[in-house]
C-alpha cells in the first residue's frame, strides 16, 4: 500500500514539475523577446537621432551630450526595469502553474 501511495506521490511531483517547466518556457519566451526589443530599442533610437543630425545640423559639442545622457538614461532605465522583470516572471510562472495544478485537481474531483 505504502509504494503504491510514494508511486502517486512521485507521478504527482513528476505531472507538477512537467507543469511548472512548461509554464517557464512559455514566459522565458516572451521574456527573451521583450529583452531583445529592449537592446535593440535604444540602437533604433540613437541611429534616428543621428539621422536627424546629419539632415538638420548641430555641433559637434552638443552631440556627444545629447548621447551621454540618452545613454545614461538608458542605463539607469534598465536598471530598473530588468529585475523587475525577473520578479514579474517568476511571480507569473508561479501563478500559472497554480492555475494548471488547480484545473488538473478540480478536473479529478469532477469526475
Amino acid at each position: 500500500m505504502a509504494n503504491i501511495i510514494m508511486e502517486s506521490a512521485a507521478g504527482r511531483v513528476r505531472d507538477f514539475l512537467f507543469i511548472f517547466i512548461g509554464c517557464a518556457k512559455a514566459v522565458a519566451s516572451v521574456f527573451t523577446r521583450l529583452l531583445l526589443f529592449m537592446a535593440w530599442f535604444p540602437v533604433l533610437v540613437y541611429g534616428f537621432y543621428r539621422i536627424a543630425v546629419i539632415l538638420w545640423g548641430s555641433t559637434t559639442e552638443s552631440e556627444y551630450y545629447y548621447f551621454e545622457r540618452f545613454f545614461n538614461y538608458t542605463i539607469d532605465l534598465y536598471s530598473l526595469i530588468i529585475p523587475m522583470l525577473a520578479v514579474v516572471g517568476v511571480s507569473i510562472i508561479v501563478i500559472f502553474s497554480l492555475f494548471k495544478i488547480g484545473t488538473i485537481i478540480w478536473e479529478e474531483k469532477k469526475r
